[in-house]
């Protein structure tokens, strides 16, 4: 997300979310092999890791991470010794860890790996000139704009848009694809997996408040708007946004009692949308930002670009979306976009 300087559609009850004071993380089971955990940061990110656990029969198997947090650290607990005491005794099973993109709310956990533990990285093929050498990953971390030492780690797999993963000799389907969706950032990864027919999104579509923001164990947690920097582009974003719907709209042609509709997971608050009403709503929030139905206020400029936060309501908790982003990528946006698709 990566907050500027200055929720899920249905509330069904849920299982309680498990933290300390000594733990920054809560943690709650979405089924049987998935987990949320979200991370009391001290930036105010509270971005979502994702786990999944797949083993074979002779016990061998992997945990599918999608992104490592902010990398906060008390002196009891780290995400690899909440990994190790909720979902993985021992680190015995290795990681394969997606990275949605290279922001430093979602990589700086890569930077307290135990010697011990086996970790493969995923990150998109899309723009690698984006996040190599280490300078860019610096520079487009926000690492820099916030004085902080980006992770250093290799890219184990350059995920190619459409490609199935797997995992080194594993006799096992993960049964993900991988998606390029280049716009919050150019190295924006989105996966799916369709066993469980869930998108992950990262941070190109989240909704400003959710179950799990509001009921939060250390307190409710400020609404979230969708933010772009001065490295995002919403030509491509809405491109994304396209192929998504358009994706999800296939998968859920095959929805029945054994098949559900496709949910969605975000970077930030969303944890399990409807994901096809989901992007049809962002998609429509998007039109009235470009058609100037929204009121925006000025941010602090970022850049030497104006900024603006969009907001369809006044006390900016309401509404499903809110938009901050440099002025630029809008305009943009509205001479690149074909005006039949927003207007």
């Amino acid at each position: 997300m990566c907050r500027p300087l200055a929720g899920d559609a249905v509330l069904e009850d849920r299982p309680p979310s498990r933290t300390s004071p000594e733990c920054p993380f809560a943690i709650r089971q979405l089924d049987q092999s998935s987990y949320l955990i979200r991370e009391n940061d001290s930036f105010g990110e509270h971005p979502h890791i994702y786990a999944k656990i797949f083993i074979q029969p002779d016990g061998q198997g992997v945990i599918v991470l999608s992104d490592t947090g902010v990398g906060t650290n008390t002196s009891k607990r780290n995400i690899w010794t909440l990994l190790e005491s909720a979902i993985n005794p021992g680190s015995k099973l290795p990681y394969l860890v997606i990275l949605s993109h290279c922001h430093y709310d979602h990589i700086l956990g890569l930077g307290q790996l135990p010697s011990n533990v086996d970790v493969s990285v995923v990150a998109s093929s899309y723009a690698p000139s984006f996040i190599t050498p280490y300078s860019k990953l610096q520079q487009h971390s926000l690492c820099d704009f916030y004085s902080l030492a980006a992770p250093r780690y290799e890219i184990s797999i350059w995920a190619h848009d459409q490609e199935r993963l797997s995992f080194r000799d594993l006799d096992l389907d993960l049964d993900i694809r991988l998606l390029h969706t280049p716009g919050h950032t150019p190295d924006s990864l989105s996966w799916y997996h369709s066993k469980s027919r869930t998108l992950f999104v990262g941070d190109s579509f989240y909704q400003q408040t959710s179950y799990d923001t509001r009921t939060a164990p250390w307190g409710e947690e400020k609404s979230a708007p969708i933010i772009f920097t001065p490295e995002g582009n919403i030509f491509d974003w809405w491109g994304s946004l396209k192929t998504l719907i358009a994706f999800v709209e296939h998968e859920n042609e095959t929805a029945d009692t054994e098949r559900p509709l496709v949910r969605l997971g975000a970077g930030h608050v969303t944890a399990s949308a409807e994901a096809y009403g989901f992007l049809l709503r962002v998609r429509a929030f998007a039109g009235r930002v470009m058609r100037d139905e929204i009121h925006s206020e000025r941010m602090p400029d970022r850049q030497g670009l104006q900024v603006r936060h969009w907001k369809e309501d006044k006390d900016d908790r309401t509404a499903e979306f809110s938009l901050v982003a440099p002025l630029k990528l809008v305009d943009d946006a509205r001479r690149q976009i074909p005006k039949d698709e927003w207007q």
